[in-house]
């Protein structure tokens, strides 16, 4: 365990005196600011020119649908952010020789990567807490009736495991490239390839389901959905931006626009292995280096004895 503290140590010492994370911490919270605002005009628009009766219920239903906007612009920001910065997370590092210098005074690598991690999902809370400020700093600012602290919690769940799993892709992706240049293109290129199959697979899977039975529903895509394309769609991170609507309880009755893809509890628990998974696969990577022969080769060797 003290080992595990004196890299958390080392990596929170090596975030805090980089001078970009500050200015990501800043950038982030102007980012959250005008999203905010966004989210917020576009409440007050739709409760001004409505031709609806305003009821309590509609009311809550217009907030909830905001906060949702929100979390969902946010996310898709987060998304990518997280993956360029966790994908830099070792490289630093590599480039200067700290990590060799490091790994060769037999550090546990589980515990060096695993520091890595731990920082990361740090900085995405502090990340989301600046977000729900700003939110609720915008809200509060325009005389807007703000929802309970359950929901507001509750609608931050996915969100968060969107960015951490991205992270965990990032620091996957930072155990396979020397150099910083290799890490972003390669992050990048990850999400644009992650979004246009997340949107071909649910596509593609709903319009099977409706072909095997036209009169599927929101609510019973799934049952219909064939086995290839759920596997594409659910081992997609992309497929977790559907459960905030779900968690707030505001999702439609559309099929195509609106597929009810998983429960919350069982989306939840989908993000929490989707992050494990992508943890494993990096440290599996991590173990690479610095041995002088591979994982495979010294595993045979162990096996033989």
């Amino acid at each position: 365990m003290s080992e595990l503290t004196t890299h958390l140590r080392k990596d929170v010492r090596l975030l805090m005196t980089d001078p970009m994370f500050v200015i990501l911490l800043i950038a982030l919270a102007g980012i959250a600011f005008i999203v905010a605002l966004m989210s917020c005009g576009g409440y007050v628009n739709s409760m001004t020119y409505g031709g609806d009766v305003v009821t309590q219920a509609s009311l809550e239903l217009k907030q909830k649908e905001a906060l949702s906007n929100y979390w969902g612009s946010i996310a898709g920001i987060f998304m990518i952010i997280f993956t360029v910065i966790a994908a830099l997370a070792m490289t630093g590092e590599k480039e200067s020789g700290m990590l060799r210098y490091v790994l060769t005074y037999r550090t546990s690598k589980l515990r060096f990567y695993a520091s890595k991690l731990l920082v990361l999902m740090s900085v995405v809370i502090m990340a989301m807490l600046i977000a729900l400020v700003c939110y609720l700093v915008v809200f509060s600012f325009m005389d807007v009736p703000m929802l309970d602290l359950g929901t507001l919690a509750a609608s931050m769940v996915f969100p968060f495991l969107i960015a951490m799993v991205f992270a965990a892709i990032g620091l996957t992706l930072s155990t396979l490239s020397d150099k910083k240049a290799g890490a972003v293109v390669a992050s990048v290129a990850v999400f644009f390839i992650l979004s246009l199959l997340s949107q071909m697979s649910i596509g593609l899977g709903i319009g099977a389901a409706y072909e095997i039975n036209p009169a599927v529903t929101a609510q019973n895509v799934t049952e219909f959905i064939p086995l290839e394309y759920k596997l594409l769609i659910y081992s997609n991170p992309l497929v977790l931006g559907y459960g905030t609507t779900l968690m707030l309880n505001i999702s439609g009755y559309d099929h195509y626009t609106n597929p009810h893809l998983f429960d919350p509890g069982w989306g939840a628990a989908l993000g929490l292995a989707m992050a494990l998974a992508w943890f494993g696969i990096g440290l599996l990577a991590f173990s690479r280096e610095r041995m002088d022969k591979g994982w495979l080769t010294r595993l045979r060797e162990k096996m033989r004895k």
